[in-house]
């Protein structure tokens, strides 16, 4: 028997096609009806899309709660069982300008869990940046397998657990309602045993798949103009006005979600009901990794759009101008206020970065940096003991540019 991961889980193991270890979460408002459906759906004593009513993303099914529950005037009235198979990738089409292949299909046909890459590349928006030390990283190749790796549950599992610690009042958070383990040897690395979790979601409002593709493309097709952004920025806030709130929120608790794309959350007038959370991490040790974090979030859910980008063979010079003509709108919604301040603020960030750095390509993420510190973010004010900055010393926020040119010209 393998060591649950959370103190209190019931253990249930189960044989069908493969034998598994089920974990229930002491917290688990699961059914017995429930507890029967996940054992032989993830065992593959039935073949998961018999119980199945939706497939969210690559590894995971939607079936029906034996009895629905309210959480925070929200109903969630299915179980996402994810990790127990997948549906395989189809590529339909190579965009070069963007440099990868940015359309994709699922196959018809649910998969038994397995050690194989169902996607032989990688897209920038299945990847995911973090900061560390003043850099923007990337994250190693994503090769999903047919499951998750024990690394993948116990970060799921763990981080889940976490973040309901945190009390957030903006974002509702799903619970762990159990979560298992593969027993057989070929469903394994070097790590341990491969696993699934199950968590209760809503049946809809989820914002992704071929509705919102739909509408994307029916509302460019309305723009004769040529200049889409309020389209793109119309679209977006719909979805994402108060998931920026949220964030917020979670940012200033210390953390940071880091794949809040449109597929990984439901959008609620209450507040958005946020999944997935293994990439979740501490925002960071520096001013400038918290600024970072907090760009990366915020800039996140614009992966959808790229993606929709790429299937009108929108060019990618073209794409990147459409995001740096949208982000005020997003760190309007984030910091409460109008996005025209923003583009007024963006463009003196540019200017005083311009003349800090000179013959230095100036990067997004500094100019949404400095607008975030303009506003408070991150921007720690002198305390009457501090010694006096010099103006032209390095600014204390942590940006590497001269106190004048960064906190300091902001009076």
């Amino acid at each position: 028997m393998l060591e649950p991961i959370l103190d209190g889980s019931k253990t249930i193991e189960h044989q069908g096609r493969f034998r598994i270890q089920l974990d229930i979460s002491s917290s688990s408002t699961l059914k017995e009806g429930d507890i029967e459906k996940i054992l032989r759906a993830s065992s593959w004593e039935v073949n998961p899309e018999s119980i199945a009513i939706g497939s969210p993303g690559g590894r995971a099914i939607s079936t029906p709660r034996e009895e629905s529950l309210e959480d925070g005037g929200i109903v969630l009235d299915l179980l996402n069982i994810s990790g127990i198979g997948y549906n395989p990738l189809l590529v339909v089409s190579y965009n070069p300008e963007f440099g990868f292949k940015s359309e994709l299909m699922y196959e018809e046909g649910f998969q038994p869990p397995s050690n194989r890459n169902f996607i032989d590349f990688t897209p920038e928006t299945y990847r995911t940046s973090y900061a560390d030390n003043g850099l923007k990283h990337r994250r190693g190749k994503f090769c999903p397998l047919g499951s998750y790796t024990n690394r993948q549950v116990r970060k799921k599992v763990e981080n889940t657990s976490l973040v309901n610690s945190l009390g957030l009042k903006s974002l509702l958070v799903p619970k762990i309602e159990a979560y298992g383990r593969y027993l057989d040897e070929n469903l394994r690395d070097e790590d341990g045993q491969f696993g699934f979790v199950v968590y209760s979601v809503p049946s809809d409002k989820r914002v992704a798949g071929s509705e919102l593709e739909e509408e994307f493309a029916e509302m460019m097709g309305l723009t004769e103009s040529g200049d889409p952004t309020k389209v793109i920025a119309t679209l977006l806030r719909k979805y994402t006005k108060n998931l920026m709130g949220g964030l917020k929120e979670l940012h200033d608790k210390g953390y940071c979600h880091l794949q809040g794309h449109m597929g990984q959350f439901y959008d609620f007038p209450e507040r958005p009901y946020l999944v997935d959370w293994e990439t979740m991490i501490p925002l960071g040790r520096t001013v400038q990794d918290r600024l970072l974090n907090r760009e990366i979030d915020i800039s996140k859910p614009l992966s959808s759009v790229w993606r929709m980008m790429g299937k009108s063979q929108t060019s990618g010079e073209e794409a990147m101008e459409f995001v740096n003509q949208v982000k005020p709108y997003l760190l309007g919604d984030y910091l409460g206020i109008s996005p025209d301040q923003i583009s007024k603020d963006r463009r003196a960030a540019m200017i005083r970065l311009s003349k800090g750095r000179r013959g230095v390509m100036v990067m997004e993420d500094d100019v949404s940096g400095l607008v975030l510190q303009k506003h408070g973010i991150e921007r720690s004010p002198l305390k009457k003991n501090q010694a006096k900055i010099g103006r032209n010393d390095p600014c204390p926020c942590g940006s590497g540019i001269k106190f004048k040119k960064c906190c300091g010209g902001h009076k």
